[in-house]
């Protein structure tokens, strides 16, 4: 498909963004149809034929077993992985549009993973920026913004402080304002507060529900936590790479 000019005037995580803003507006979030994956040449089958569809503005448990498919397909939605069969749209947008995923990913999605996977030579600030490269933004705005982001999240006096000297709560709290900080629509976390005591895992949740609701994002959130799961608007429980 040949992208029209102003399309290709765009930077390339920037592409399709209208169209997701516009699904996003409409109230479609996620939309997953017959997704199936299967690993070792096919012998695990991980998805077996999964159907989702999430509101836009909605925050979502995934819940279930270990092995039950739930990190595949928070993998799939979040454009980090490709099913084998199945479609995917997201803010009506086909995910076969979105590519290459990573610039699209980094400019439109944020994604909090259970281990912080923060870059330990850089520090707070400069890891928090990572997502903005893709963005036309001025220094000052890039840097205005990752100060409002860690004032949000009480890490301002850490912002120069490489990433391997922070404790195990402050790296997965600075991954949360890196998943934050290009204002994403679509958010993504992977057992966010399985390797953080339950004091901060709280303090975490409490900032993803926040941006939710502030913003109108939609969550995707796997977790084997209860108490987590009953946070959200709806939990589905999977099982054999099935929705029950």
């Amino acid at each position: 498909m040949n992208a029209d000019p102003q399309t290709r005037s765009k930077p390339d995580g920037e592409r399709e963004a209208s169209a997701l803003e516009a699904g996003v507006r409409r109230g479609i979030a996620v939309v997953a149809r017959g997704l199936r994956k299967s690993f070792d040449g096919g012998l695990v089958r991980a998805l077996d034929g999964v159907d989702l569809n999430v509101r836009a503005g909605e925050t979502v448990a995934l819940s279930g077993p270990t092995g039950c498919g739930k990190t595949t397909l928070l993998s799939l939605l979040a454009l980090l992985d490709e099913p084998d069969e199945g479609e995917l749209e997201l803010g009506g947008v086909p995910a076969t549009r979105l590519r290459p995923a990573e610039p699209w990913r980094a400019a439109n999605v944020g994604i909090v993973f259970q281990l912080h996977h923060l870059l330990p030579h850089l520090t707070v600030a400069e890891n928090v920026a990572l997502p903005l490269a893709v963005r036309t933004l001025s220094r000052r705005d890039r840097r205005d913004r990752v100060a409002g982001m860690l004032d949000r999240l009480a890490l301002c006096h850490r912002a120069d402080t490489l990433a391997a000297k922070l404790s195990g709560g402050e790296r997965q709290l600075a991954a949360v304002a890196r998943a934050l900080i290009a204002r994403p629509a679509l958010l993504f976390a992977d057992e966010p507060t399985g390797s953080v005591d339950s004091a901060t895992g709280q303090v975490i949740l409490d900032h993803l529900l926040g941006w939710c609701r502030d913003t109108g994002a939609t969550l995707v959130l796997v977790t084997h936590d209860a108490a987590i799961a009953g946070a959200m608007d709806r939990t589905i429980t999977m099982r054999d790479g099935r929705m029950r």
